[in-house]
């Protein structure tokens, strides 16, 4: 609790007042939702209210990428998809639950008529505009006149197949709207690129954003985290937005409890989504994944693994050196080398870095973890934080393509995770060792990387992954680390994946948490409950 102490003290009635930009008018992109009746099967659990939470999920997740910044080559719009109703259309065996023909089409269009919007939701897709078997969404471009609040009877398909086979119904949701708003597939340069023909990415440029403005069919409240002039609020300012009471996070308003209540340091090279030296200092918000290069990190070491202690308020970093690799102290704010702990003897190839905090808030109790690369496998070892002394506490029962990269324990229940190119992504490492440590995969954790980076924040209970994968384009990825459910996988903007932290947000301006109503009291409840559960 020391850094929070700190933060709480700062809170005073005599805080000086600084006024808040205005935020813009929400631009509303409003749907009529239609489920093809021939998908309602309430015996199999799949009734309409089935349907209802996955639309409503899907309209979250679009908004994310829509509203959200998920790196320096996305702006982040203030538009946002809401859902107007929810109902059935066709009848059954009529085959519409997959268009496969210009006939279909044309049925689905007049349903749709001469004005609104309407979101249709199908089993698969045979035909958009020509006969395809690949195509998991479709939507109408229309003649695009660049009038705001332009209101024609446009349609947009999503298809189960989005969900169940792809899992990014969000994300076809965001690009079939993208079409709705007059913008045309673009060629595959950058990965995150929303609007390319293939699925992966959520970025817009400024211009599309125009066209999504101009693209509404309504408006009303407001994008509380944008500045007003295309920009975003800082990461953890308060906010209010759409029913949510909470904190900033690159673009996005999330409640205290969720990942806009942290960040992330990371050790990246932002050349490249793989192989560039991850020698850049990388902020990464914890909501929508999308970062800013604060410059070289630990004096451009290229950290080979990064780990927070939050009551020492310390981010530290393995060293690769020429000989033994060396512990070292960053600022985690800025990624900045501030120290050198000490060598780590007889370890030359350090891989991943955790931090376990012990079972007391005593310093006496805490360790660093660590894993080390011989051969083909990696060896656990545990190093005192305070002066880099090293203990081996045994191999990894499990040898993995590329190895493992990432590691990261999880102070709540006690368990240390890895990560990798493997099945799922995410093993556990079982403690403690006993000259071998007993590895299991972790299943349907199902972040498999070819680099990966991995952390956990005991703020949010959750895991962070960040890798890359096919295209090569770079992945983010929370996931709650006692269910392993996880949040849909966000394409942010490239970079090699190195070390991973989480960290909490900066602490918001003392008067600005006393007008969101307890947010600081929110925050150290929360705490206090989860150091609680570990004692």
């Amino acid at each position: 609790m020391r850094a929070l102490t700190a933060w709480l003290a700062a809170l005073s009635l005599w805080a000086p007042f600084e006024a808040l930009a205005v935020a813009p008018t929400t631009n509303l992109h409003e749907l009529k939702w239609l489920v093809h009746v021939d998908m309602i099967d309430a015996g199999a659990g799949r009734d309409l209210a089935f349907y209802e939470a996955l639309i409503d999920q899907a309209v979250a997740d679009a908004t994310i990428l829509i509203e959200g910044d998920q790196g320096p080559a996305d702006s982040a719009c203030c538009d946002v998809i809401e859902v107007l109703s929810i109902g059935t259309f066709g009848t059954p065996g009529d085959g519409l639950d997959v268009p496969s023909s210009a006939a279909d089409q044309a049925a689905l269009d007049a349903i749709v008529g001469s004005s609104g919007s309407t979101a249709f939701l199908v089993d698969s897709l045979g035909y958009c505009g020509a006969p395809t078997s690949t195509a998991i969404g479709c939507a109408a471009r229309p003649s695009c006149s660049g009038n705001p609040d332009d209101d024609p009877g446009l349609k947009l398909i999503v298809t189960m197949e989005a969900h169940e086979v792809y899992d990014v119904l969000g994300e076809t949701l965001a690009h079939e709207r993208g079409h709705n708003s007059c913008l045309s597939h673009v060629t595959p340069g950058e990965q995150c690129l929303l609007m390319t023909s293939s699925a992966g990415g959520g970025c817009l440029t400024a211009s599309d954003c125009t066209a999504f403005d101009n693209g509404r069919n309504g408006s009303g409240g407001t994008c509380a985290c944008h500045d007003g002039s295309g920009g975003t609020e800082d990461d953890g300012l308060a906010c209010t937005e759409r029913s949510v009471t909470g904190l900033c996070s690159n673009g996005l308003c999330g409640s205290v409890d969720s990942d806009a209540s942290v960040r992330l340091m990371a050790a990246g090279g932002p050349e490249a989504a793989e192989g560039a030296a991850t020698d850049d200092a990388l902020l990464i918000s914890g909501l929508p994944g999308g970062w800013v290069d604060l410059g070289p990190i630990g004096g451009g070491s290229a950290p080979t693994g990064l780990a927070y202690a939050p009551l020492r308020g310390t981010l530290y970093a393995v060293s690769s050196l020429a000989g033994d690799d060396e512990l070292i102290a960053l600022d985690p704010a800025t990624g900045a080398r501030t120290g050198s702990i000490g060598i780590l003897t007889g370890k030359e190839n350090v891989t991943a870095l955790a931090f376990d905090p012990g079972d007391t808030d005593a310093e006496s109790d805490d360790r660093l973890l660590a894993l080390d690369r011989v051969g083909n496998f990696e060896d656990l070892f545990e190093i005192d934080p305070d002066d880099a002394s090293v203990n081996d506490l045994g191999g990894l029962s499990v040898g993995v393509t590329d190895g493992f990269q990432g590691l990261a324990y999880d102070s709540i229940n006690d368990k240390l995770y890895t990560s990798g190119f493997v099945t799922d992504g995410i093993w556990e490492i079982e403690l403690p060792c006993l000259s071998l440590c007993s590895t299991t995969r972790v299943v349907g954790a199902g972040v498999p990387r070819r680099t990966s980076s991995l952390a956990y924040s005991e703020l949010t209970g959750r895991l962070y992954v960040s890798g890359s994968q096919s295209g090569p384009r770079t992945l983010f990825d929370s996931i709650d680390a006692t269910t392993f459910e996880a949040f849909p996988t966000i394409g942010i903007d490239d970079y090699t994946p190195g070390g991973l932290a989480a960290i909490p947000v900066p602490e918001p301006h003392p008067w600005v948490l006393q007008a969101a109503g307890g947010l600081a009291v929110a925050v150290l409840a929360r705490l206090r409950r989860l150091r609680r559960r570990r004692e």
